[in-house]
């Protein structure tokens, strides 16, 4: 903080306030020079009005000087006071070149919290906050000015939250450090707000900064405030500093289950098991116990990342410490080894659930069939539907939707579509993905036509394709040779607002080259770009390579610098289309030396 406001001047400074507060004297009138002369004494049982109407009146005429020779009485302050605080500093702010302006500010401000009108104290406190005045400036006159109004240190939280509410979070930190200087403590909220305001800007060095702070005065955290800032770091990809907020909060005692599991999650998702094991261990020896809730993030991260073996560890770890795993633990591991293609380790835990008396779920069965669709054991797939069924489990979309999957993969459309078939008997809705299921799984086998009357069946029961409806088909389309038939389905996607994504583009693109269609595969890129989307390497390379294979070798050359401008990647594709191309023509000059070495880079 600046030097003029170190903390043994404020201290002493509100030391000497206090004392002269307190004395019976000042409490009771002003200096003797301050004194009015008989003629223009108010009495003490002058009415409020009346002072206030003397006032205005002097304040009309510019008598400015009359003010000194006033009575004045301290006297408990109402809305009165409060109201003639501020027509006064309204008619003071109109005066041109007056000095420590702050000071009046400040004055009218505590006046206004004695008087119980803290939105207008505040009001006056945000006037100043947005005025270009330096918070220590702004403090300095609040504080050299408490004890002259006999005004209590709300003032300051009132100039915090003015800084909060303006955005000026990183004065709002400084004032509750001016605060500690000057031995007023902030209330829990206060601080919490602020640290809170701080993570929400992400002013990331006066996080750190304030929260060091806090913590060495002691100032009155709470827990949750500390767990968003930990995240906060996280976030941040700042694990190092994470690790010290975690050290720093377990020295203070706030530190709870929501602090080891966030930190937990973010070493696991960093791939840091070691650290993360340390942790572990650390929060079990600090007595903050280990729950389901804590090994499951721990599980479904290591699963998700391919290392279920290493997750089932984890497991039998908690059983180990009397924690029994719940359907939620079993069914991240089944399908974790799904995944990783351990059909047979997945079957071993969804029996080991049976023997925990862990009744399947609906979640439970739908892993199941999803992996043996996957795995292409289509037969106990539908064994698992017909048994979660029997044991009075409905099967959802999901649970269809994975079965539909399943007999589409293993081409098997003719039992998808009896599927359907029983999914209507029964009443369930058949949906958009559904749809896009079967008409993906006839485009891959090569019946684009049933593919195209499902698409129409679709449209009748007045459910809207969408881009992954539409390049399903179009796909399967363009593996059948029939370009001329998408130009008939892009035209519908149009009319209905359905416009290409990039993978669609790609498609369009990698066909026409591989038809020969070079000027429409043009005519896709420039499209790409007009509707805001950006060619990935791919197009950029099939468009090449096919540009040399036509012989368009100026369009090829002026591509080619193209790609090197916007620094797009050749692959290995297109270093043999270019060598190749000048090799058959003898034209091995043309072929750069940059070419070779980009080559050979691969």
């Amino acid at each position: 903080m600046s030097s003029s406001l170190a903390s043994s001047s404020y201290r002493r400074r509100i030391l000497d306030s206090k004392a002269a507060a307190s004395h019976a004297l000042y409490s009771c009138r002003l200096p003797s020079r301050s004194r009015q002369p008989a003629h223009t004494r108010i009495g003490a049982a002058a009415r409020v009005h009346g002072v206030e109407s003397s006032i205005i009146s002097v304040l009309t005429m510019h008598h400015w000087e009359t003010l000194n020779h006033m009575a004045y009485k301290f006297g408990k302050l109402d809305k009165v006071h409060g109201k003639l605080a501020l027509k006064i500093l309204g008619s003071i702010v109109q005066q041109s070149g007056l000095e420590r302006i702050t000071h009046v500010y400040c004055l009218a401000a505590h006046i206004l919290i004695q008087a119980q009108m803290h939105s207008q104290a505040m009001s006056v406190l945000k006037h100043l906050a947005m005025a270009g005045f330096s918070c220590s400036a702004i403090f300095s006159s609040l504080l050299r000015t408490i004890s002259r109004c006999d005004s209590s240190p709300m003032v300051f939280d009132l100039l915090i939250n003015a800084y909060l509410k303006e955005r000026k979070v990183v004065d709002a930190s400084k004032a509750i450090l001016l605060m500690d200087d000057c031995g007023f403590k902030a209330s829990t909220h206060t601080c919490n707000a602020v640290l809170n305001a701080l993570v929400e800007v992400g002013e990331s060095k006066h996080v750190w900064f304030f929260l060091k702070e806090s913590l060495a005065r002691k100032f009155p955290l709470d827990v949750t405030t500390c767990n968003i800032v930990l995240n906060y770091f996280c976030l941040d990809g700042n694990l190092k500093k994470a690790n010290l907020m975690l050290q720093k909060m377990k020295s203070r005692s706030i530190s709870n289950g929501v602090t080891y599991n966030t930190i937990l999650y973010w070493y696991v998702k960093k791939g840091r098991f070691k650290a993360a094991m340390r942790v572990l261990e650390d929060m079990e020896k600090n007595g903050v116990q280990a729950d389901v809730y804590t090994y499951n993030i721990m599980i479904d991260k290591l699963c998700k990342m391919k290392r279920s073996t290493r997750a089932y560890l984890l497991l039998k770890r908690m059983r180990g410490n009397n924690l029994s795993p719940d359907e939620c633990t079993y069914n991240t591991l089944i399908k974790g080894f799904f995944d990783e293609g351990k059909m047979k380790l997945a079957i071993y835990i969804f029996n080991e659930m049976l023997k925990q008396s862990l009744k399947p779920s609906l979640a439970t069965y739908t892993t199941l069939i999803d992996g043996y669709c996957r795995s292409g054991v289509t037969g106990e797939a539908l064994r698992v539907l017909y048994e979660m069924q029997v044991a009075g489990v409905k099967p959802n979309e999901l649970t269809y939707s994975a079965m539909l999957n399943g007999y589409c993969k293993a081409s098997m459309p003719g039992h998808a579509l009896n599927l359907i078939e029983d999914m209507k008997a029964r009443g369930t809705t058949i949906n958009r993905t559904m749809y896009t299921i079967l008409i993906d799984g006839f485009c891959q086998l090569g019946v684009v036509s049933k593919a195209k009357q499902i698409l129409k069946s679709m449209l009748v029961v007045g459910i809207s394709p969408d881009v992954v409806t539409y390049s399903a088909l179009i796909n399967g389309m363009c593996k059948m040779g029939k370009l001329d038939e998408t130009k008939e389905i892009l035209s519908r996607m149009h009319k209905t607002g359905v416009l290409p994504n990039e993978v669609l583009y790609t498609t369009l693109v990698c066909y026409c080259c591989k038809a020969g269609y070079i000027g429409e595969a043009l005519k896709y890129f420039v499209d790409i770009y007009r509707r805001g989307l950006a060619a990935n390497s791919f197009i950029h390379n099939t468009l090449l390579c096919t540009l040399y294979r036509e012989g368009m070798v100026t369009q090829a050359e002026q591509f080619k610098q193209y790609m090197s401008r916007m620094k797009i990647s050749f692959d290995v594709a297109s270093f043999n289309c270019i060598i190749d191309f000048y090799c058959t023509r003898g034209n091995l000059q043309c072929i750069t030396s940059g070419d070779l070495q980009r080559r050979n880079s691969r």
